[in-house]
């Protein structure tokens, strides 16, 4: 056999004996070619008789298996071929045939196999012909762990142990590392089992068969980590055709872990074998649950597994976490039902429980959610029969969350093709804390009465045809398209289709989504459709048709969540302290990106977003002396092309073609590229406002080509460029307080009735010896001579200043070679 031990051995020692037996003094025994030896030393004697008694004591300062077994090429060898090889030695012992009582003790103090060395190796075998093997056998292993059995052992083909067994763990992964090597099916399943239970340490005593097949355990006295269990324990290994069996009932007073079993991979453990699972325990501790420990209750478990058919008889959590939790159901090839009933009036403990035991993106969602769902009551019911597959033929669900009611109905569809048809209604008292249920950062705003009804049929895996309504904060919400769940938390688009949202004042659902203040007074018709898309974690909003404030509105917009801000090395411990506490910061990049598209808007309903509502103006005054009121809306970083067909811009001013580049952050309001038709002709410029509470700066620059101006006061062609700046805390202060400069071209330019002779023309009358002198007659006469003609102002380009507010144009020169200066406010 190629794994056999070589051959070569030797005896020496001093031989004593006489008719009554004999006596091996100084006794080296050697197996194996010289260069890699097992060396030995003590004594043997043989004492004559009906059945001679043999015994044997050796011992070992190092006993070096892989030097003996290794081939060319290797430096240790794998513990399975170690023990097979072990085998084959003890073989010819099988038989029981032997002719004498043997007793053999032998002990070293280390022994190297697998690269591993293995301490204090003690054996003590006696047998007697016709008989098992007796004795004990013990050993320090990797991992700080240690074995020893005592009993008897039967060799050959039905080989078997029965006694007793004592054994500590103290490294799992080291001791499955060593075990598991060049054993691919051992490691796999020792792999699994430490994905099952990850535990560190154990120790375990009972009486015990130990076969090629399996093993048993009566009297288990076991304790991993803190848990103490007792009870009893067998396993049959899978065989030709035959499925394996796991049995354990175990009970204990406190079942106290560090965290709990991972389910999920204890199914791969488990597909080849049966299990027949009871344990019970009067307290439950668990160290390590989401944030905190669980500690508390008691857990009373049944399940047993045939092939893939799972009978949960009992689960029973109580105390735990303030949760009470009771299910029993049974899935399979006949049938599949689940009765769950939860009761927790803190949910966190629980959520966190089930995020181990059944880790999905349905439990992590649990997890997040845990506090604002808290306190729950629900019960599940689920039933399904027949060999399709996952299928059920019904779901229902109905409780409390938080203040929320929620009632689930899914029926199995009736067209055979694996679909379903599932309704689920959500009503709560308060929308704000709805709001929060399905996963939005909201104020803790009052926003009052809240309704969501949706229903949709198809399959899991490939689809569900949907539609969904909902009311809060006066606003009805509509939307019709397809669900994918399976695509939820991926890359791909869970869902899509068309949506709509109409209410009579929009600004109430934007003060529920915290993007609007609650003193807010202000009113926003809103009613809108478009395509409503969800990309991994963006949403998309296409071909936006409405009207918002009685404007119509079209257009498209994206939605991306804040990404978290990068920490540099310098401030990693802040970093890691904000991210510690939920409150580490985002990066400032844009979140909604987009263009839209007005058919009329104002200049001042602009403003209106970072300045807030106007504020009232004294008797006389043309602007507020009150101070700024907060900002009509908090919307997240953002970057959109607009284009309105009619601006408003002060005064009767009305621009055409309006474009401009709208950028939105915190503390900033920035219309660039902006761009209009106003008064015949173009203008251009920059408009931004920057604001820290209360006080507020203004910057801009403008840029005007008014080709073809007639207007009472001033005719001709007009062009100016001018930066400008202001500050304040109220609209009177900001405008009144605009500084600037720039230039004005002029073309053409005339002022009508304002002729440069008519008071020259007026004096010469005066002098005449009939003039009639007084106010009304002059004031006439001057009048309908400054009529007859215009004043023409030279072409060319001229400074403008502005100071508080006022335009100064000039200095000027006029049509007879003098000059003056204009002012404008």
């Amino acid at each position: 056999m190629a794994d056999a031990i070589p051959t070569p051995w030797s005896v020496a020692g001093s031989l004593h004996g006489d008719l009554g037996g004999a006596k091996l003094d100084s006794l080296v025994a050697r197996f194996g070619p010289d260069e890699r030896a097992l060396d030995a030393n003590g004594a043997a004697e043989i004492t004559m008789g009906a059945t001679p008694d043999v015994s044997v004591n050796l011992q070992s300062k190092q006993l070096n298996i892989d030097a003996l077994l290794r081939r060319d090429g290797e430096d240790s060898v794998a513990p399975a071929r170690a023990l097979a090889a072990f085998e084959s030695v003890l073989q010819p012992l099988a038989a029981r045939s032997w002719p004498v009582a043997l007793q053999v003790n032998y002990s070293t103090p280390t022994a190297i196999v697998g690269a591993q060395t293995l301490g204090d190796v003690a054996i003590d075998a006696h047998a007697t012909p016709g008989s098992s093997i007796e004795g004990s056998l013990g050993a320090r292993l990797p991992g700080d762990s240690s074995l020893r059995l005592t009993g008897a052992v039967e060799l050959g083909l039905a080989a078997q142990f029965k006694g007793r067994l004592a054994a500590t763990i103290g490294d799992f992964a080291q001791l499955r590392n060593w075990a598991g090597r060049d054993a691919p099916a051992l490691t796999e399943r020792l792999a699994l089992l430490d994905d099952v239970v990850p535990y560190r340490k154990a120790t375990a005593s009972g009486d015990v068969e130990i076969s090629r097949v399996g093993f048993s355990a009566r009297n288990l006295q076991l304790l991993v980590d803190r848990t103490a269990l007792e009870g009893v324990m067998a396993f049959t290994q899978p065989l030709g055709g035959q499925r394996g069996r796991l049995f354990m009932d175990l009970r204990g007073d406190a079942l106290d872990v560090d965290t709990l079993p991972n389910l999920k991979a204890g199914s791969a453990l488990l597909g080849d074998v049966d299990l027949s699972l009871a344990l019970e325990a009067k307290k439950l501790r668990v160290a390590r649950v989401g944030e905190a420990a669980i500690e508390g209750g008691s857990l009373s478990l049944k399940l047993t597994k045939t092939g893939d058919d799972v009978s949960l008889d009992r689960l029973s959590v109580a105390g735990l976490g303030d949760a009470a939790v009771e299910a029993h159901g049974a899935w399979g090839a006949q049938e599949r039902w689940l009765s769950l009933q939860l009761k927790a009036d803190r949910l966190r403990e629980f959520a966190a429980m089930v995020g181990r035991v059944a880790p999905s993106q349905l439990s992590r969602l649990l997890m997040q959610r845990a506090d604002v769902l808290s306190p729950t009551q629900a019960t599940l019911e689920a039933r399904g029969g027949g060999a399709d597959g996952g299928l059920v033929d019904t779901v229902k669900a109905q409780g409390s969350a938080g203040a929320s009611q929620f009632t689930l109905k899914v029926n199995r569809a009736m067209d055979q093709a694996g679909g379903v048809v599932a309704d689920v209604t959500l009503d709560s008292p308060e929308g704000a804390s709805l709001l929060k249920q399905i996963g939005l950062t909201v104020p803790a705003n009052p926003v009052g009465h809240a309704h969501f009804d949706a229903s949709a049929h198809g399959r899991w895996d490939a689809g569900l045809d949907g539609q969904a309504a909902a009311s809060i904060a006066g606003a009805n919400l509509t939307w019709r398209g397809r669900f994918k769940p399976e695509a939820i938390g991926g890359d791909d688009t869970p869902l899509f289709g068309s949506a709509a949202v109409k209410s009579d004042n929009g600004m109430a659902l934007l003060t529920a989504l915290g993007l609007a203040s609650s003193s807010t007074a202000a009113t926003l018709p809103v009613d809108l459709t478009g395509d409503f898309t969800v990309r991994g974690a963006e949403l998309y909003f296409a071909r936006l048709a409405g009207t918002v404030a009685g404007a119509k509105v079209s257009g498209q917009l994206d939605w991306r969540p804040p990404t978290p801000a990068p920490a540099s090395a310098a401030d990693a411990d802040v970093a890691l302290a904000q991210s510690l506490t939920g409150e580490a910061p985002v990066s400032a990049g844009t979140q909604i990106d987009g263009e839209l598209a007005f058919d009329r808007a104002s200049l001042a309903g602009l403003l209106s977003l970072p300045l807030g509502a106007p504020q009232p103006a004294k008797p006389g005054a043309k602007w507020s002396d009150v101070r700024f009121a907060g900002p009509l809306a908090n919307l997240p970083p953002l970057d959109v092309q607009v284009r309105i067909d009619t601006l408003d811009v002060a005064d009767g001013v009305i621009a055409r073609d309006a474009n401009a580049r709208l950028k939105v952050g915190r503390g900033l309001f920035d219309l660039g590229d902006l761009s209009m038709d106003v008064a015949g002709g173009h203008t251009s410029g920059r408009l931004t406002v920057r604001r820290d509470g209360a006080a507020v700066a203004l910057t801009g620059q403008v840029s005007a080509d008014i080709s073809a101006l007639d207007k009472p006061a001033l005719r001709g062609q007009l062009g100016a460029a001018i930066s400008f700046a202001s500050t304040g805390q109220s609209p009177n202060a900001l405008l009144s307080g605009l500084v600037g400069e720039g230039q004005m071209h002029l073309t053409g330019v005339a002022i009508p009735r304002l002729d440069p002779g008519a008071l020259s023309r007026e004096l010469a009358k005066t002098q005449a010896p009939d003039a009639r002198i007084d106010e009304t007659n002059v004031a006439h006469d001057l009048g309908i001579e400054f009529d007859k003609r215009s004043m023409s102002v030279p072409d060319g380009t001229t400074p403008v200043a502005m100071n508080g507010g006022v335009l100064h144009i000039g200095p000027l020169r006029l049509s007879e070679g003098k000059s003056g200066q204009a002012t404008a406010s």
